[in-house]
């Protein structure tokens, strides 16, 4: 009898003989330490992920709707116990709430700033970085407040926010500490440089979904760490493509979770659907924020993949709509590098 994993898919070719007696039956695949279940009574593989010609019977509708199903109930249970991920820290929460209210002032800021010292040296650390050229000139958190204004710190204490969450080691992706937080630090830079040149009034939305673009991984990062080997077979198979190797792992990708992320955090709406459609924002129905992330996450990437990956990468008509050829986005990879460089010099 000849079976395969429905887990990485490794064929095993078990002789009749050494099959077992009773009609139900199943043993862990050494591979991927997956279950393959076995009918004996019919020999068939209980949700094998497909036949092949000659040595089972063809595939059915049922056999994809239960793998979807499966998928699905996954997903589910992933978007329902969001508690995985902490929200963004409570005195930045706060902190907004105060700078929504006209009657407030600097000094309210301040006050509520100064009682959390990790998120106050935090500020106080990316103030003084040289991408806002203030360096050594912002000793306490009101004159930050009062030398930054309102948007430049709301923006810092995103930036800060952000950096809690994504400055972790994701076994999972293999990805060292800092590494996600540098990427997206990259492309929230890279989204708001291409907004500001295209789409000006939403330059600050767009390096905010810059930022947390990629906050799904956060979240699958423990379930691909189970199923590593698979995962890493999945991303050999389709080139390091990301997304599609989670698909064919778990049956959806990061950028699904991180939209439920964005709802638990009470992103608005665009910046939601850029996030989901980030890497292919033709399904994002004209959503030119989604065209922008697009855009930016490649070019985040360009001292890795290079100008002509960045082409290569692209999805057909992104470059047509905002309006850029190859030479533009080679100059906006060189000033986000510089600009990480400056805003991370002194983190």
């Amino acid at each position: 009898m000849i079976v395969y994993c429905p887990g990485c898919s490794k064929k095993y070719e078990i002789p009749n003989d050494r099959l077992p007696k009773k009609k139900m039956a199943s043993f862990t695949c050494p591979e991927c330490k997956g279950t393959v279940k076995l009918n004996l009574e019919d020999k068939i593989i209980l949700n094998a992920p497909a036949y092949r010609h000659g040595e089972q019977a063809p595939v059915q509708k049922s056999d994809f709707a239960a793998k979807d199903k499966e998928a699905d109930a996954l997903k589910n249970a992933i978007l329902q116990t969001m508690n995985d991920l902490p929200p963004m820290p409570q005195v930045i929460s706060k902190i907004r709430e105060i700078m929504l209210n006209p009657r407030s002032n600097f000094k309210d800021i301040a006050q509520v700033i100064e009682k959390d010292q990790a998120i106050a040296a935090l500020i106080l650390k990316t103030a003084n970085s040289a991408y806002y050229g203030m360096t050594g000139k912002v000793s306490s958190i009101h004159q930050a407040s009062v030398i930054l204004g309102y948007d430049t710190l709301n923006e810092i204490l995103t930036i800060v926010g952000a950096s809690a969450l994504l400055g972790k080691k994701l076994k999972g992706y293999n990805m060292d500490s800092g590494t996600l937080w540098r990427h997206s630090l990259a492309v929230a830079i890279a989204a708001r440089i291409i907004a500001a040149k295209r789409h000006p009034a939403i330059e600050n939305e767009a390096f905010s979904a810059g930022l947390i673009h990629d906050s799904g991984k956060l979240v699958l990062n423990k379930y691909l760490f189970v199923k590593k080997n698979i995962f890493e077979k999945k991303l050999n198979k389709h080139k390091n493509n990301t997304t599609k190797a989670e698909k064919e792992t778990l049956g959806f990708d990061h950028t699904e979770i991180a939209s439920g992320l964005c709802k638990k955090w009470h992103i608005p709406d665009e910046q939601n659907i850029a996030i989901r459609y980030h890497h292919y924002p033709s399904q994002s129905s004209g959503c030119r924020m989604a065209y922008i992330l697009h855009a930016a996450d490649l070019t985040a990437a360009m001292q890795i993949i290079g100008i002509e990956g960045f082409m290569e990468k692209v999805e057909d008509g992104v470059m047509d709509y905002l309006n850029f050829v190859p030479e533009d986005m080679e100059g906006i990879a060189q000033e986000v590098n510089l600009a990480v460089e400056k805003m991370t010099g002194s983190l």
